[in-house]
């Protein structure tokens, strides 16, 4: 079991620790930021080395919470190592919590402090240079002398700094950035992409909910990613309110947009090469645009596993009355056990199960002939197809281990469905949208059993309240984001909304909240799978970094996991688990075939996938 934990679920875990004096403050600060710096040595391992002028640079953006004395302690244990580093603080150093305070004081005896609107200021100077120079933030990293009080010009500074540390927000951001920290964005974006210098977030990038993944202030297109260019300028023109600009950082006009973008509207969120956050993962690194923001990202042990257990809430707690998740713990889908899969040694076939997948009419049976071929694959012991009589010769002609069944009306159907070893089944891969269609969904929902609903049934789900009505706990709807607005317009209506604060509302709490009303299990899929059950246990299945699988982004592709997850249904796995496992295998067998994988691949790399489980 891996959790992912939101911001506030993070401060209770560091609080009820110290509370009980097992750690302090100032200790998990402390190895927070050795964390970082053993990240990045481990990620770049030039740095370990002698820079070519004998010594490696990096510039600090310090926020003015907890995250800004890690970013302290960076500053300081870079310093040891020989490194030149630069150092700015967003806000007044008076108003820094006590723990941010004493590392802030602890630096300044190595170094100084330059408020952050030098970079501003920079930045401006800059702006109207040759096309490409990129200098801007970049002057700001390569001398200890920039940290002089008397260092009026940082701009007089040469060379671009190796490592930009984001140790500005952290999880603690609440509110949209401001127009000049966007500008100081636009700086680091510009100089990141032009040069060699890499930028590094302390826990999550600045401008990130934590807890959704989405940029506070930033309109979301259709799919449930921030944009950026012409929606964001409409967010940051009125529909958010900024934060509020500590002094030493005022709005400057003519900043520089990002480079190369078509927009000189500032980015509203920092993206990163590297995030090292602790102890756990937090939501918003796998949710919506933060895969995008975060790059790579490592999670460090700070000494607070003993503290987690039981801290962080688990399956027996409930999602908030508005589907936020309050003390409910998201957890990641995780491989399978071999021994799970497996199918018992001397069972015959109707013990591990009978699907039932209905098509469509005449040329329109391949998508639940995809549905019925994963579900066979996986391990239903057999696999049948209700067939309508115009589609029978069409579908003869195209199976073999899998078998037909003439299925003309609905008493067709329930006739059929009195053969009590039929165990599951799965309607909507190309079924149809007419009146009896919804009859013949009507039908399986009302003889309770184990059913997957996808495409054409969760439209009709849709059109009909009576229809969504005879949803049962052994159902398990998997739409997309499309059929999740027709589904549930209101929920898919705030995901869609700009956040003007946060924590701001998230994938997983929209699908606990569907979950809960529907009555049953709902996978809402996309690259950021979630899956939850309407007690509120929630399962996160993020298909990024290593277990990125844009190749599936095909036709026919959610058939087969339509089919996966009625399979595991059929061999009497509670719907929340096989919606579970057919997630992560899905996207596994896509990884296993790789570019150029199409729909009718994905299945057949299952015997591969179920021989390398452990």
């Amino acid at each position: 079991m891996v959790e992912v934990l939101t911001a506030a679920q993070m401060r209770a875990l560091e609080a009820a620790a110290i509370a009980r004096g097992a750690v302090t403050g100032l200790e998990l600060m402390e190895r927070a930021g050795q964390a970082v710096v053993a990240a990045i040595l481990e990620y770049w391992p030039q740095y370990g080395e002698a820079g070519p002028d004998g010594g490696h640079s990096c510039t600090i953006l310090c926020g003015p919470g907890n995250n800004g004395g890690d970013g302290f302690v960076v500053a300081r244990l870079l310093r040891a190592q020989g490194w030149q580093v630069a150092v700015f603080l967003y806000g007044a150093a008076g108003k820094l919590p006590p723990d941010a305070r004493l590392n802030y004081d602890r630096w300044l005896k190595t170094g100084a402090v330059l408020p952050l609107a030098v970079a501003v200021a920079v930045a401006v100077g800059e702006a109207a240079g040759p096309p490409g120079q990129t200098g801007q933030l970049g002057q700001l990293g390569r001398s200890g002398k920039l940290g002089q009080a008397g260092q009026a010009d940082p701009a007089a500074q040469l060379g671009t700094p190796d490592l930009i540390i984001d140790a500005l927000f952290g999880t603690g951001l609440s509110r949209p950035l401001n127009t000049p920290l966007r500008q100081v964005f636009a700086v680091v974006q510009a100089l990141r992409q032009a040069t060699d210098s890499k930028v590094v977030a302390v826990d999550i990038a600045s401008g990130l909910c934590a807890d959704s993944g989405r940029v506070l202030g930033a309109a979301v297109a259709s799919t449930g990613v921030p944009n950026s260019g012409a929606q964001e300028r409409a967010a940051s023109d009125g529909a958010a309110p900024e934060a509020d600009a500590p002094e030493n950082l005022a709005p400057v006009q003519g900043a520089p947009g990002r480079r190369g973008a078509a927009s000189d509207v500032p980015p509203a969120a920092l993206s990163a090469d590297l995030t090292v956050s602790f102890h756990c993962a937090k939501c918003g690194h796998y949710l919506a645009a933060g895969p995008a923001h975060c790059g790579r990202l490592v999670v460090a042990d700070i000494g607070l596993a003993q503290a987690a257990a039981g801290k962080t809430g688990g399956q027996g707690g409930q999602a908030s009355s508005d589907g936020q998740a309050g003390g409910q713990t998201l957890r990641l889908v995780v491989p399978p056990a071999r021994q799970l899969l497996e199918k018992q040694a001397g069972a015959h076939k109707y013990l591990h199960g009978h699907a039932l997948v209905l098509t469509g009419g005449a040329g329109k049976t391949g998508a639940a002939r995809l549905a019925a071929r994963g579900a066979l694959r996986i391990g239903a012991g057999l696999v049948t197809l209700g067939v309508p009589p115009a589609a029978q010769m069409e579908v003869a002609q195209q199976i073999t281990s899998i078998m037909l069944q003439r299925v003309a009306d609905v008493p067709g159907l329930e006739q059929l469905l009195k053969d009590a070893r039929i165990t599951a089944l799965c309607l909507g891969p190309g079924l149809g949208l007419e009146a009896r269609h919804g009859d013949l969904v009507a039908a399986v929902l009302r003889a309770r059993r184990a059913a997957l609903l996808d495409a054409d049934a969760l439209t009709l789900l849709a059109r009909d309240a009576d229809l969504f009505a005879l949803l049962h706990p052994r159902v398990v709807l998997t739409p997309h984001a499309g059929e999740f607005a027709r589904l549930f317009p209101d929920i898919a209506e705030r995901l869609q909304q700009t956040s003007a604060k946060g924590p701001a509302f998230s994938k997983p709490d929209a699908t606990r909240l569907a979950a809960k009303r529907a009555g049953c299990v709902v996978l809402f899929k996309g690259a950021d799978t979630v899956i939850a059950a309407p007690d509120g246990r929630c399962f996160l299945h993020a298909s990024v970094g290593e277990r990125a699988a844009p190749w599936l982004a095909t036709a026919g592709a959610g058939d087969v996991l339509s089919g996966l997850v009625t399979g595991l249904l059929a061999r009497g796995f509670e719907p929340l688990r096989a919606a579970e496992l057919a997630a992560w295998l899905h996207v596994e067998c896509a990884r296993v075939f790789g570019p150029g994988v199409i729909a009718e691949d994905l299945a057949e790399q299952l015997p591969r996938v179920l021989a390398a489980l452990v």
